[in-house]
């Protein structure tokens, strides 16, 4: 779905336009959340907030879309976590909503930017990732992704013991060469 069709099914309130928009961003923030102190369960409920926050900004007249959905999304609910984890009362009235979409009101110009130029590494992470052998996506996703230890990588893999270790260093040193040698990497180094 594009990015246009899917917010204007999103101001319209759409069920199909919520289970993709869950489907397609849901994942960047759990993955931000469980690594900043947050259980699934913080996640889905952030999620949840975001995407009443993102609505109400996208039926509003003046509101204008400066950024990327995913982008967006990802700088209200980091700001939703943020103002959680400082000790602030959750509360489901309509009060505590407006006090957070005054808080996140103008989302961080700097946070979107960074933000963009992280979700532009991580497509070229993902790009450059599946040009490699299989056995070497493996490799290094169950390392780096999903930061299982060597030795379990090894049994899955059915590698005799060390050879994970040696396997994970030849991988990664072909993937480092296969992104700095990418075009896009040049406009990316921060």
């Amino acid at each position: 779905m594009k990015e246009e069709t899917l917010i204007e099914a999103l101001k319209k309130g759409e069920h199909t336009a919520y289970e993709y928009a869950y489907r397609q961003y849901f994942p960047m923030i759990r993955d931000y959340l469980t690594k900043n102190n947050g259980s699934k369960e913080d996640a889905h409920d952030i999620f949840q907030e975001t995407l009443i926050v993102l609505v109400k900004q996208l039926r509003k007249p003046t509101f204008k879309l400066s950024a990327k959905l995913g982008t967006y999304l990802y700088a209200i609910a980091r700001k939703m976590w943020l103002y959680k984890l400082r000790g602030k009362k959750e509360v489901d009235s309509l009060d505590a909503r407006e006090d957070k979409e005054k808080l996140l009101g103008a989302v961080d110009v700097d946070g979107i930017e960074i933000k963009q130029v992280f979700e532009k590494k991580y497509q070229l992470v993902q790009e450059v990732l599946k040009t490699l052998t299989e056995e070497c996506q493996k490799v290094i996703i169950s390392f780096y992704f999903k930061q299982l230890p060597l030795k379990e990588i090894e049994a899955n893999l059915n590698y005799s013991k060390g050879f994970g270790k040696l396997k994970k260093k030849r991988c990664m040193d072909g993937f480092k060469k296969l992104v700095l040698a990418h075009p896009e990497s040049k406009t990316l180094v921060a």
